[in-house]
């Protein structure tokens, strides 16, 4: 078996996992094609070697981890599939339990192996265990293997191709859209000339009062805004999938589609920007 482990693409997130793959012996590889001058220095810095194109990287490791954007997940696993790829594939990414289970065709109809992944928590680094590696599938715990540590804890879901997909979907529609919901009501207060006074509101109450003390935060994770656009639809998707209404997250979509994504390091950093950005959104 060989010792090389595929990372598409090795952003924050991806280049933390491969760090800790290359501590338990495995040596990283990534497909630098098309891929920008930041992600390129990163991969680098992480000790991820480089092998150009996704086909080599198909032909070269028996276990692909996909961590990228949720809306670049099923295209990618439909070019992986497109490789013959017959080894292990790990998706994870955000994205609904239906596209979970798609993915899981895709890669068996080439008699490859899938295992349903999520990630929750930040990217892994010197606190341990503040992070978990959902899994599900049957091989789940294989991959656990190749990431064993303090840095990381492991999260089995049992066999069901689409629990683990479902785990973190449910999680982001909370957290996430409690984001949207925040941002996109101090917006609303702004434009009627009453947001000092909502903050005001609710500030006196405890149970209200953290939308405001939380504001710091609230802006730091509105530089990755345009990554929870399309993981506010797969919410979205699995709300309509269960029954239930969508409408909510398809909204919440639209609130983070308003925010550009940083592209030389810098970001929205105060409270007026941030909700003039979105006032001045195209809805």
């Amino acid at each position: 078996m060989s010792d090389h482990i595929g990372f598409i693409y090795p952003g924050e997130m991806g280049a933390a996992l491969a760090s800790l793959v290359r501590k338990n012996g495995y040596q990283p590889l990534w497909p630098s094609e098309g891929r920008s001058t930041m992600t390129r220095s990163r991969a680098q810095a992480a000790g991820i070697k480089d092998v150009g194109t996704l086909s080599t990287l198909c032909r070269e490791c028996p276990v692909i981890i996909s961590i990228c954007p949720s809306l670049a997940a099923l295209q990618i696993a439909q070019q992986v599939a497109a490789t013959g790829y017959s080894g292990l594939l790990v998706d994870a990414n955000a994205i609904s339990p239906g596209h979970a289970q798609e993915i899981h065709q895709l890669i068996r109809g080439n008699g490859g192996r899938f295992v349903d992944g999520a990630i929750s928590g930040p990217p892994p680094g010197r606190i341990p265990s503040q992070t978990e590696f959902l899994l599900a599938g049957e091989d789940a715990e294989e991959v656990a293997r190749y990431f064993s540590g303090e840095l990381l804890k492991i999260k089995f879901l049992g066999p069901e191709i689409g629990k683990a997909s479902a785990l973190k979907i449910c999680q982001s529609a909370l957290q996430k859209g409690e984001l949207a919901l925040v941002l996109a009501t101090l917006a609303t207060a702004e434009k009627l000339g009453v947001r000092e006074e909502l903050e005001q509101l609710l500030s006196a109450r405890a149970i209200t009062a953290r939308f405001i003390q939380d504001m710091d935060e609230n802006i730091r994770r509105s530089a990755k805004g345009w990554r929870f656009t399309a993981e506010m639809t797969e919410v979205a998707q699995t709300f309509a999938d269960a029954g239930l209404p969508d409408g909510f997250h398809l909204a919440a979509s639209e609130v983070f589609g308003c925010l550009p994504k940083p592209t030389d390091g810098s970001a929205i950093s105060t409270q007026a920007a941030l909700l003039e950005t979105i006032l001045n959104g195209k809805f």
